[in-house]
């Protein structure tokens, strides 16, 4: 299943972890971009996404 998330705060960044652990396909927006790194770094499969729409 294709995810997207655009709120990691500290439950959005626990939750997105969560799918990609049950290899869903996880892409992700933040204006903070190091929150995004920790999930695009660690967690196979998290992409990035330029803006939210």
């Amino acid at each position: 299943m294709k995810v997207g998330f655009t709120a990691l705060g500290g439950m959005g960044l626990g939750l997105a972890a969560n799918l990609l652990k049950s290899t869903h396909d996880v892409t992700t927006y933040s204006r903070t971009r190091s929150t995004v790194g920790v999930l695009v770094a660690f967690s196979c499969g998290a992409r990035f996404a330029s803006s939210a729409r």
